[in-house]
């Protein structure tokens, strides 16, 4: 295969299309937020109520925050599409399992109830984090989906750091996603306790501001994207990426043109391309976060991803797809020529230029 056999494949008016493509999805509004996503979640949420909680309403807040995340966030992608099955532990010095792990489209009003139930614990003691961790941990190994994740909130030390750290990493390295919210001075311990990326930590400093924090953690929980990066753009942002083309495809004729004429003597590289974006090559797109949040990339990129980052995340397309035994012969070869010239550009070229001949 060689520079002249590309023009069939990625002829010029569609190369222009694809930098169009790339450019008008810097530019995605919140107005645009996909809906709909489709993807399987087993979800533990563990709820602290241990002794520092039990002033100032300090557990009442904290439920009245989780159910409001679960009617706004949760109900709502399940509505929307989303296969999710959620369990509630509890903890202090022990833990309790409030609701096993149940389908959310089914089993709404349980859920809020097993939330509701969590009013203090007549002992008001200490803090056993690796107790409901462990729990959680076996909750999910009888889960079915294949993203497995635990979202912990708490507002303290564990009693016992050393256990609870190693409860941390054996949980992560069960493949199981740890979000952790720490209120007050549960920060510092969550921030090494949570992971692997994209699932984090969240801190807050008192109670009352619990509420909003959890809503944004479990946003990000369940509106990461598993799926690649065509899928989501063909069926998440085909209309939108329509309508932006009309609107700026005059202003990036001329640029398709030059990547073309460089395409077509193949020598095109990272640099090269990032030269001709200009300064777009290190636009932060945390700007757009309908767009880095909801995407394959999302689970890619840290939390203030550059143009740069992108051209990573997509380019990793083109090693699975060669060794993919379901992909289409077209797909590997293209990849496979692409992806031994290391040239990652073209992979992602390849992708979006892909996502337009199936709009």
């Amino acid at each position: 295969m060689n520079g002249r056999e590309i023009s069939p494949f990625l002829p010029i008016p569609r190369f222009s299309v694809l930098v169009l493509l790339l450019l008008s999805l810097l530019v995605i509004s919140t107005a645009a937020q996909a809906q709909g996503q489709e993807q399987e979640v087993d979800l533990v949420v563990i709820v602290d109520e241990s002794g520092s909680l039990c002033q100032n309403d300090g557990i009442a807040k904290e439920v009245n925050g989780l159910i409001r995340a679960f009617n706004e966030v949760v109900v709502p992608a399940v509505e929307a599409g989303a296969k999710i099955r959620m369990a509630v532990v509890s903890f202090s010095f022990r833990s309790r399992t409030r609701i096993g792990l149940v389908d959310v489209a089914t089993h709404r009003t349980e859920i809020i109830a097993a939330l509701n139930a969590i009013k203090r614990d007549p002992a008001c003691s200490s803090t056993s984090i690796s107790k409901a961790l462990n729990r959680a941990a076996a909750i999910l190994a009888q889960g079915r989906a294949p993203r497995k994740v635990i979202n912990l909130v708490t507002d303290g030390r564990p009693q016992y750091p050393a256990v609870a750290q190693r409860t941390c990493t054996a949980v992560k390295e069960a493949g199981i996603e740890l979000w952790t919210l720490g209120i007050g001075e549960g920060g510092p311990f969550l921030e090494g306790c949570a992971g692997p990326p994209p699932a984090r930590n969240f801190q807050v400093r008192t109670i009352d501001d619990f509420a909003e924090a959890e809503k944004e953690k479990l946003g990000r929980v369940i509106r990461r994207a598993p799926r690649g990066v065509v899928d989501c753009i063909t069926a998440r942002y085909k209309d939108h990426l329509i309508d932006e083309a009309q609107d700026i495809k005059e202003d990036l004729f001329s640029l398709g043109g030059r990547i073309r004429e460089r395409l077509e003597g193949e020598k095109l590289t990272d640099a090269e391309f990032e030269a001709t974006l200009g300064d777009r090559a290190q636009t932060d797109l945390s700007a757009f976060p309908d767009f880095w949040r909801m995407t394959f990339v999302a689970g890619k990129v840290g939390a203030t991803p550059t143009v740069g980052d992108l051209i990573d995340a997509l380019s990793e397309d083109c090693p699975k797809v060669i060794s993919d035994p379901t992909s289409p012969e077209e797909d590997k070869l293209i990849c496979q020529w692409w992806y031994q010239r290391k040239t990652k550009m073209l992979c992602v070229k390849y992708w979006i230029i892909k996502a337009w001949k199936e709009l």
